[in-house]
């Protein structure tokens, strides 16, 4: 059964020669979604050893995950479905509420964040695409999730103008220590974009919670250059992004404390 599923996987790729790359992506997420999954019961690292669990299967192209409690997850999926896995088990339903998304290349329902008050004020953050007369950009919201779904929608970033092309949106959105919003935004493919402080793609955001303006902001020097891409970002004690680059592999660097657009070296 197994080595059948996998025989229609290898001739669905070799018949999609001829469609765009950005149509190739959501289309063979829509098939891995249909596969079974492989059984990987362990991994190994040069450090310990992990055992992998099995939490759902069936996703359609799953971006992100947050444990909204002890015994349950919230996932995006990218066509636009907030799923709800519950004391092990992915409910059928998706829920409702959720913004329209475009679901074009790596675009759609993105990353997903908590409320640091979400205990009681159930206050959720949304990232997702968004196509628009000045092209595709990404956006963030917040919702009150509720037993009818997501209400009171509050938009915290509208978006900026960026780009045509389906791709590096980021995005990651977390809240630091500081109780600021961070909100990574990719160059969308055109490097330049993350190099010129006046453009916000390609840039690492801080807003306050409900998406106004800090009183504080710091900028890095003029001469120092910026990320060429921010894909996302984890937050802890500090921020972290990872930096792709043109030659060697990716390395973490810190977000410097009111940072709103991060500076650094990529060489």
């Amino acid at each position: 059964m197994r080595i059948a599923a996998r025989t229609v996987y290898l001739i669905v790729i070799s018949s999609m020669v001829s469609i765009s790359a950005a149509d190739a992506y959501g289309f063979l997420s829509w098939i891995k979604a249909r596969l079974p999954s492989e059984e990987v019961p362990f991994l190994e690292s040069t450090s310990d050893t992990f055992r992998v669990d099995v939490v759902a299967e069936g996703l359609e192209s799953p971006w992100a995950v947050v444990p909204a409690s002890r015994d349950r997850l919230l996932i995006t999926e990218r066509p636009g479905r907030l799923r709800v896995v519950e004391q092990g088990r992915l409910l059928p339903g998706s829920v409702s509420g959720v913004p329209r998304v475009a679901y074009q290349g790596q675009g759609g329902l993105l990353d997903i964040a908590l409320h640091l008050d979400y205990a009681t004020n159930r206050m959720i953050y949304l990232a997702y695409t968004v196509e628009t007369d000045s092209g595709l950009m990404t956006r963030v919201k917040r919702f009150e999730e509720t037993a009818q779904g997501l209400k009171n929608p509050l938009v915290i970033f509208p978006g900026v103008p960026g780009s045509h092309k389906a791709k590096h949106f980021g995005c990651r959105i977390r809240f630091g220590v500081d109780r600021k919003l961070y909100i990574t935004l990719g160059e969308r493919g055109e490097g330049w974009r993350a190099q010129d402080l006046m453009d916000l793609n390609g840039k690492t955001l801080r807003l306050n919670e409900d998406g106004s303006i800090p009183a504080i902001i710091h900028f890095p020097d003029e001469r120092t250059r910026v990320q060429r891409y921010v894909p996302g970002a984890t937050v802890t004690l500090k921020v972290w992004r990872s930096i792709p680059r043109l030659v060697s592999s990716s390395r973490p660097s810190t977000v410097p404390p009111g940072m709103t657009r991060p500076g650094a070296e990529t060489r």
